[in-house]
């Protein structure tokens, strides 16, 4: 293949989808200092830095005494001394919301919308383009065409090595620029491999992933002949949790050197406490490291240590460090940001240059069409995707968007365990949740409604009012409410009677 082709291959590769190819360059450079554009624009993540240790433990306890009704599902340490803790959690009415705390005395500073940030939207917007459901099948290919562009380049440029300093300042314009992508592409040549490799990786990933091949570890799961196999006489229906400061101490036990990332909480009564972090390892994120814990017992179920993997497993761990560059804090961002934007340069100057070659053709075709001609049809369309998911974002954040509403709660207990009855309205269905201050139920178990006619209401999903599980109820069958009834192969193992609970508003 001529010089002359492998050129046009370069250009075509590189101009056809170029608007799509700089929005997720500019994307993906931003949600590299995406966590410090945050700190820096809301003054909720900022504190004063101080020598005292991490309390999970008070974090943990202050979110379920002002959130009795959510469901905690992680917290991660601050990424800075003086920045605060996020949790995420989940709200029966609102969904997923962050909560920020102080890590040190574990005092909540505020509570937001789970993408009230710049840092999850820019990063979402990057990774998939807000469209969880088949985005990385948008974005993904986008890391072979920057690789093939990074290919033929190095084809058609030929001693390129000696390229690195022959800028044309004084050949006019056109000269200009043709040589500083060339000089620049030069300089970020590692930088560029780096990202397509990685994003080449992501692709492969999900589709392994969505083919159901088994390319990576497997997470601890407690299985329901390890719960029944307990005790159970000697012990209640609903068991106490273990704080996060015991599961923790029991995680850091199992490492020489070891600094908990995020704690994140059990769900349910068959997934453990999972603690990640870091250790000596350099480069790989904190899932490297994870130990597995059951809430009840405190058994250690699964430990996954980086030293005892294999290189495929190492580069699993490698790929988001090495692609995003956060494995040496602020410093390799910096230099990541840096080449980021050398990146987009590049994208943007080899459009001018396509303008600068085509400028004197005499022809009548707008600018858009000289440009990408019918590709930028595709592009327009993926495009609205982000859009369209933006703006359903913009109205989740500002809470526009049609929702259950609160109507009233009730405090109870369930086998000597305080417990939160939490009622819901929207259109014409009332639906009840049970919260429980300790997520651990001792015995898997399905829970219903029996109202006082003798029918039966199951707890299940219902997405369109609540959050979690729930009974959902015509206003008839509010002042019907007998029992809470739990089951396990239809056995009945517990019954609570709540008719005396008034809901009336």
């Amino acid at each position: 293949m001529s010089k002359k082709m492998w050129l046009n291959w370069h250009s075509w590769l590189g101009l056809k989808l170029s608007l799509l190819m700089l929005v997720i360059c500019i994307t993906g450079t931003i949600a590299v200092v995406s966590h410090e554009i945050d700190w820096l624009l809301d003054s909720d993540l900022r504190l004063e830095k101080t020598a005292q240790g991490i309390n999970w433990d008070a974090m943990a306890g202050n979110i379920k005494k002002r959130y009795p009704q959510r469901q905690i599902t992680y917290i991660n340490r601050p990424m800075y001394g003086n920045a605060a803790s996020i949790a995420r959690t989940i709200d029966p009415f609102l969904g997923a919301r962050r909560v920020y705390l102080n890590p040190y005395s574990g005092e909540i500073i505020a509570e937001k919308a789970w993408y009230a940030s710049v840092q999850r939207v820019i990063r979402d917007l990057h990774r998939y383009l807000l469209s969880p459901i088949a985005g990385i099948y948008l974005v993904g290919p986008f890391g072979i065409i920057l690789l093939a562009s990074l290919i033929t380049a190095l084809v058609c440029y030929k001693k390129w090595w000696r390229g690195f300093f022959k800028l044309r300042i004084n050949n006019g314009s056109r000269a200009f620029f043709g040589s500083l992508h060339k000089v620049a592409g030069l300089w970020s040549l590692w930088f560029v491999a780096l990202i397509a490799i990685t994003g080449v990786w992501y692709l492969l990933e999900a589709a392994m992933r969505d083919v159901g091949i088994e390319f990576q570890f497997n997470e601890a799961t407690i299985q329901v002949p390890q719960v029944t196999d307990r005790k159970l006489i000697e012990r209640q229906f609903i068991e106490k949790q273990l704080p996060p400061s015991y599961v923790i101490k029991k995680a850091k036990a199992q490492f020489e050197h070891f600094t908990v990332a995020t704690v994140v909480f059990p769900k349910d009564q068959e997934t453990p406490y999972y603690i990640n972090g870091f250790t000596n390892a350099p480069l790989v994120r904190a899932r490297s490291n994870e130990v597995d814990i059951d809430a009840i017992s405190g058994e250690v179920l699964w430990l996954r240590k980086t030293h005892q993997q294999g290189a495929y497993e190492i580069w699993i761990d490698l790929a988001d460090p090495l692609h995003f560059g956060d494995f040496a804090g602020l410093w390799t961002k910096i230099i990541w940001f840096i080449f980021g934007l050398i990146l987009c340069a590049l994208c943007a100057i080899g459009i001018v240059i396509f303008l600068k070659r085509i400028k004197n053709r005499g022809t009548e075709l707008g600018l858009t069409t000289k440009l990408w001609g019918k590709t930028r049809f595709v592009m327009y369309g993926v495009l609205l995707i982000p859009i369209l998911s933006g703006g359903y974002l913009f109205a989740e954040v500002n809470d526009w968007l049609p929702r259950a509403q609160f109507v009233k709660s009730h405090a109870i207990n369930i086998d000597e365990s305080p417990a939160l009855l939490l009622l819901g309205k929207r259109d014409d269905y009332f639906y009840l949740g049970v919260f429980l201050e300790c997520q651990c139920l001792m015995l898997p178990t399905e829970l219903s409604l029996l109202l006082k006619n003798g029918s039966s209401i199951p707890f299940q999903s219902n997405k369109l009012g609540f959050f979690g599980k729930s009974a959902r109820l015509l206003p008839e069958q509010v002042k019907d409410m007998a029992y809470l009834e739990w089951r396990q192969n239809k056995k009945l193992r517990l019954r609570k009677y709540i008719g005396a609970v008034d809901f009336e508003h």
